[in-house]
């Protein structure tokens, strides 16, 4: 409690039943008196529900929940679920109910307690889920069938009407389920592997416990037999017909023989199949039939015989001789050709072309061979034909090649040189040399003409000399190569510009160089010539005239052709003509406009050899600035380019004096002191000094200040009181040029 005034009291109620209650105040043993204003009404709180527990249970009702709240002991209170009074309630405690749940359909139920007329207000806690029953199954109908699938089965259980069914199988969907009852459905089974398989029926997320009840018998099918092959036997390169009879055949059947798998298998009924027996060496191979992974077991009924056929002979060749290139088309004559995949070789080489016309004629094409006498040997099925004289094929040496003429007949001795020789008896084996060293990039273009590349070699005349066929041509003047030194290139220089003065080092960059070298540019000797390498001469440029000059190089009486990459720029010195302004003042300071030729960018300008400031080389013909100080009269210009070169305009600009001017000279007398301070001013910085004394002959100087200045304090001190002196003012601009001022006095005091 707290007293706020005498008109205040703030108090905090304590508990009481509910109700009305006056409020009294007692001060100093009295009380106030009870009227409608002191009156306090107790109010009892509505219940509320914050947790059931458990959350959830079945739709039939009959799940003990335990209520979680507050205000359960403000009066008797009962409990209702989904709008449905609940059973065996017992007030735990204000914060606990315990209560029996009453049946209702599945879905959510808000949990309400109700006290003396007020209900707790629905929430998400006060929620309690009905489920509805899982499914069961109890037995199926029939209770195997294939592993194919597909057997139409009844399902016996509970629970099945209380939403949309599925059924699986082994865990396989089920097809065509249909819910008959609520303790019935019918499905299809899926394809399943061997075994046993539980059916298991899922609604609403809930599905049958796996149980003895809902098993399903996959029954395995019987394996397939073959009791009967017909032909029973074939050539061994397969290809034969056959049918195959026996059980438990079907669509997915295949067929091996010998291991190999037959083609062209066609499954005609559960008893028959056709198929073409695969290549197979001769001997005995067993038919097996396979049927979902299971295998006819092998017996004499099944076996097929495959025949070898009669070994080829050969009993005639045409032609019978040919070029040791190869290359011949050759017809052999013989029996048996007609059994297999044949392949022929001429003296163990393999013939190319190979066309088995008939069963006593090949076609073929002979390959490369040495010259002499080879069997010609048919092989089909991995039986050869017998040699004798009759498969015979000669192999003729080939004339030796022969050189009539190259072109060109001559090339650098670097090589490199694209060649064309004629000459006869050329072939796709030729090789050729020049002088003894192989050529590069050989073509036979044709039995008269090869094309070829010459290999590197020393200067002289090489014999071009092509082998074919391991013959060699005989050296003549007609197959004669001469190597020429090569002549000298410049490919570049460094630097590419110099004076015309001459004197400039250059470095040479090209091909070709030896100690002979010699140099000249526009066609002056260059001096200073050094042969840094085959690739590099160093050398100084002789004077010339501006302009583009070519740097040649001669070697062995040979001179580098010209080309971009050798000219050198000789430039010209730079040339002065005039300055605008011609005249300024000495103190420096002025704009002026340089005219003249050759200016490079980065030139240097001196005006009477002091440097000009702010130096802009606008173009080759003009230069601007700032003038430095000077004494005055006329100065050489000089421009100098960063080649050094430079250029001079004698006397181009006049330097005029500018004497300062002296004004407002004053003088300041000091009282009862022997001094004196005189100031003036000049419109330009210059120095200060003042020549004083009793008479106008003057006599004595004030120190010199050097500091340049446009307002002028000198004080003179020493005087002698009460006299009269004379005085004039000096002031010198930053070049020495003098301004005095006339005679002025004072009297000291």
């Amino acid at each position: 409690m707290s007293v706020v005034s005498a008109t205040q009291i703030n108090a905090t109620t304590p508990a009481h039943p509910a109700g009305v209650a006056d409020v009294i105040v007692t001060v100093s043993g009295q009380s106030s008196a009870a009227n409608p204003g002191d009156e306090f009404t107790y109010v009892v709180p509505p219940p509320t529900v914050t947790a059931v527990n458990p959350s959830s249970g079945p739709t039939a009702g009959g799940t003990t929940i335990t209520i979680t709240g507050t205000s359960f002991d403000t009066g008797p209170a009962t409990v209702s679920v989904g709008g449905s009074p609940a059973t065996g309630m017992s007030v735990v405690s204000a914060t606990q109910i315990n209560a029996t749940t009453p049946a209702h359909s599945a879905g959510l139920a808000d949990v309400v307690v109700t006290i003396g007329g007020q209900s707790s207000a629905t929430n998400a806690g006060d929620q309690f889920t009905y489920l509805a029953p899982a499914p069961t199954v109890t037995a199926i109908d029939p209770t195997s069938g294939p592993t194919a699938g597909g057997t139409a089965i009844t399902i016996t259980g509970t629970s099945f009407d209380t939403g949309p069914a599925t059924v699986t199988v082994g865990g396989t969907g089920a097809t065509g389920v249909s819910v008959v009852s609520a303790t019935q459905i019918t499905a299809t089974t899926p394809a399943h592997a061997a075994g046993l398989a539980d059916v298991v029926v899922t609604i609403g997320g809930q599905s049958s416990a796996a149980n003895a009840g809902d098993q399903f018998t996959y029954l395995a099918p019987p394996p397939p037999t073959v009791t009967a092959v017909n032909p029973a036997s074939g050539p061994t390169q397969g290809g034969t017909a056959i049918t195959i009879t026996g059980t438990n055949f079907d669509g997915t059947a295949t067929v091996a023989i010998g291991g190999n798998a037959a083609t062209g298998v066609s499954v005609v009924s559960a008893t028959q199949i056709n198929a073409t027996t695969p290549p197979h060496p001769a001997g005995v191979a067993d038919v097996v039939v396979t049927v979902s992974g299971q295998s006819s077991a092998a017996n004499p009924s099944d076996q097929f015989t495959y025949l070898a056929p009669p070994p080829p002979t050969v009993s005639g060749v045409s032609p019978t001789s040919g070029p040791t290139a190869g290359g011949t088309p050759i017809t052999i004559t013989g029996t048996n050709f007609d059994t297999g995949a044949a392949t022929v070789t001429v003296g163990g080489s393999v013939a190319t072309g190979v066309s088995v016309v008939s069963a006593t004629q090949i076609n073929a094409t002979t390959p490369a061979h040495a010259a002499g006498v080879a069997d010609v040997v048919v092989t089909i099925g991995g039986q050869s034909s017998a040699t004798d004289p009759s498969d015979q094929f000669t192999y003729l040496a080939p004339p030796p090649p022969t050189v009539g003429a190259v072109s060109p007949t001559s090339g650098p001795t670097t090589g490199g040189t694209a060649i064309t020789i004629t000459g006869t008896n050329f072939d796709a084996t030729a090789t050729v040399t020049v002088g003894g060293s192989a050529a590069t990039g050989v073509s036979v273009v044709s039995a008269t003409q090869i094309n070829a590349t010459t290999p590197a070699h020393a200067a002289g005349v090489a014999d071009i000399v092509v082998i074919a066929g391991g013959q060699p041509s005989a050296a003549n003047p007609g197959d004669q190569f001469t190597y020429l030194v090569p002549a000298p290139t410049v490919t570049a220089l460094t630097p590419t510009s110099g004076t015309t003065a001459g004197g400039t080092a250059i470095t040479i960059t090209g091909t070709s160089f030896d100690a002979t070298a010699t140099v000249t540019v526009g066609g002056s000797a260059a001096t200073g010539v050094s042969v840094v390498s085959a690739t590099q001469i160093s050398a100084t440029t002789p004077a010339r005239p501006a302009g583009v000059a070519d740097v040649i190089v001669t070697v062995s009486g040979q001179s580098s052709a010209a080309n971009p990459g050798d000219r050198f720029t000789y430039v010209a010195p730079p040339a002065a003509s005039s300055v605008t302004p011609t005249s300024g003042s000495t103190l420096g300071g002025a704009s002026v406009t340089l005219t003249g030729t050759s200016f490079q960018s980065g030139a240097t300008v001196t005006f009477g050899g002091n440097t000009l400031t702010s130096v802009t080389v606008v173009n080759a013909t003009t230069i601007t600035g700032m003038t430095p100080s000077h004494a005055a009269g006329a100065v050489d210009v000089v421009v100098t380019n960063p080649d050094a070169q430079s250029g001079t305009c004698t006397g181009c600009y006049s330097y005029v004096a500018t004497a300062p001017t002296i004004s407002n000279v004053q003088v300041s007398v000091a009282p009862n002191k022997r001094s004196a301070t005189i100031t003036w001013s000049t419109d330009i910085p210059a120095d200060s000094q003042v020549e004083y004394g009793t008479t106008t002959a003057y006599g004595a100087f004030s120190p010199l200040d050097g500091t340049l200045v446009t307002s002028h304090s000198v004080t003179l001190t020493g005087l002698t009181r009460f006299t009269t002196y004379h005085y004039r003012v000096y002031s010198r601009n930053s070049v020495g040029e003098l301004t005095i001022s006339g005679d002025f006095s004072f009297t000291t005091r």
